[in-house]
């Protein structure tokens, strides 16, 4: 069902939480070359700030610090969060049924945050990989019943209904965007950030890969440019929903992705295989025929094209 959402006019304050990690950087570049008043709010606990637009200004407070950040922040403006992009990767702790309840207290302390700016609207990073769990052949679609197969995919369900609650109850608009395995520039190279940096990490290191279950498992990889690019597009236009997943709708393996490292970077991957934990998604590939038919202008560049950029800045010497 068609909900006809109003664009969010560019010029508003514009909040980005996480401002300093890898999504949060791409917002901030983003919202700040489409005219909005840009607020960068991060720890800020590397001092290497990963934008390259400047914003409007830097607000450095540790989430959920709400008593700061209702000081710092104007009234009326576009919230964006990107402080919950954590991958799978990252998320062991996340196992804990008491985790995923301090990440939920935690959300819904940010949103009383925003309802009492008067807020303009949430803007949620979610993820459709863990929300779905796995994915039919054609896909899985935003209507979808969510399957999560993880503490951090039901996080994320969570999340999004604490998302769609508080702000159908206090008049709030709000988007969602299910992404699906972003990667790209500004991603860490150390410290496990995504299946694709790994990879290369292993392959420039001879360090074995660590695979769970099998190099089958098949994900949609999609540019941290393009998918910023379509979350912005939705953002500044009248659009027919509030939630869109973003990704390429083209699944990849594990078995491709080693192969396309091995290509751009000529090294040889090791591996070693882990036993996959239970309920683990073979297959995880998002249906974007909503997105693309409303927003027929947005082009995702190739997989092939993307690692190989991404090694050669990681080659090149640049921080990634």
């Amino acid at each position: 069902m068609n909900e006809n959402v109003s664009s969010l006019g560019a010029g508003l304050p514009f909040v980005v939480l996480g401002a300093n990690g890898f999504l949060g950087s791409h917002f901030v570049d983003s919202a700040t070359r489409a005219g909005y008043r840009v607020f960068a709010v991060d720890r800020f606990s590397d001092r290497r700030r990963r934008y390259k637009e400047k914003p409007f200004k830097e607000v450095k407070a540790e989430l959920p610090n709400t008593k700061r950040l209702s000081k710092e922040l104007p009234a009326g403006s576009i919230f964006v969060d990107a402080t919950r992009s954590t991958t799978p990767w990252q998320s062991q702790n996340l196992q804990n049924p008491q985790s995923v309840l301090t990440a939920s207290v935690q959300l819904e302390e940010l949103m009383d945050l925003v309802i009492s700016r008067a807020g303009k609207a949430f803007v949620f990073c979610s993820s459709g990989g863990a929300y779905y769990g796995e994915s039919p052949e054609n896909g899985s679609r935003e209507e979808h019943s969510p399957s999560p197969s993880s503490g951090y995919g039901e996080l994320k369900v969570a999340s999004e209904a604490i998302v769609r609650e508080q702000s159908t109850g206090q008049g709030l608009d709000y988007r969602i965007f299910r992404f699906g395995n972003v990667y790209g520039e500004r991603q860490q190279f150390k410290g496990g950030q995504g299946l694709i940096p790994r990879v290369v990490a292993c392959a420039l290191s001879g360090e074995p890969l660590p695979i769970l279950g099998s190099v089958g498992a098949t994900r949609d990889y999609v540019h941290v440019d393009d998918a910023v690019y379509a979350a912005m597009a939705v953002l500044t236009s009248d659009s027919r929903f509030r939630v869109y997943n973003v990704g390429t709708g083209i699944g990849y393996s594990i078995a491709d992705v080693i192969e396309l490292v091995e290509g751009a970077t000529g090294r040889r991957v090791k591996q070693r295989f882990e036993e996959a934990p239970d309920g683990f998604a073979f297959r995880s590939v998002l249906n974007i025929e909503r997105l693309s038919s409303e927003f027929r202008y947005l082009r995702f560049r190739s997989l092939p094209e993307g690692v190989h950029r991404y090694v050669e800045i990681v080659s090149g010497g640049r921080p990634a």
